[in-house]
């Protein structure tokens, strides 16, 4: 009985191995321990990330991720490099989209920037954690690249302007957006509501705006 137990097991094991070749054969493990790893993000939150849950979580060998990742913070580099490109891609479209005779042209990019933020908050705070290789060819490429992006609308919306004082309303533009979004996204402004008058985190975020001139 024992023997046939050992011939069962090895044989479901083979499966399971069988599976794990065929994904990565079909290029389908890279994409299922990423959307694994995403998951975990939302779940357990950016430091208790780790490679061998996620291996779990996609249902293969904690060796299996090694075909395509080094270690976890090659994995959230990858996620990362992903975020940025979707995120450039979305402010970009909305800039488009959104009238450009408005008394604040950038309102509607620096909203999309923040719904962004908290639409994925696990994935943003990846994007700007301390466990990335910023050195990474491909990260600094999508987030350079986001920049650019963001640089080509303001070029647009300010048609007047020298490259450097685009570059500084840029900047100026991402850096202020982002600190809102990461305050958010991480729960600091929770005391401010109901306060001051602000009824809800979107009365603050509009007002927060407003003040800026976005």
């Amino acid at each position: 009985m024992s023997h046939g137990n050992v011939k069962y097991m090895a044989k479901k094991s083979d499966k399971k191995k069988s599976a794990v070749k065929k994904e990565y054969h079909h290029g389908d493990l890279k994409r299922t321990l990423m959307l694994a790893a995403s998951e975990l993000l939302e779940e357990l939150g950016y430091e208790k990330f780790t490679l061998r849950k996620c291996a779990a979580r996609a249902g293969v060998s904690p060796s299996a991720p090694a075909h395509h990742f080094k270690d976890a913070n090659g994995l959230l580099n990858s996620l990362a490099v992903e975020g940025f490109q979707s995120l450039s891609s979305k402010l970009r479209v909305t800039f488009l989209n959104s009238p450009k005779d408005t008394a604040n042209p950038c309102s509607a990019v620096a909203v999309e920037y923040l719904r962004f933020a908290k639409n994925n908050p696990a994935l943003y705070k990846v994007m700007f954690g301390s466990r990335l290789n910023a050195d990474n060819p491909e990260l600094k490429s999508a987030s350079e690249a986001c920049f650019e992006n963001l640089y080509l609308s303001v070029s647009e919306m300010f048609p007047g302007k020298n490259k450097e004082d685009l570059n500084a309303i840029s900047l100026r533009m991402w850096s202020s957006v982002h600190g809102l979004s990461m305050l958010v996204v991480e729960g600091r402004l929770n005391f401010l509501i109901g306060k001051d008058g602000f009824k809800n985190l979107s009365s603050l975020e509009s007002a927060w705006l407003n003040i800026q001139g976005f």
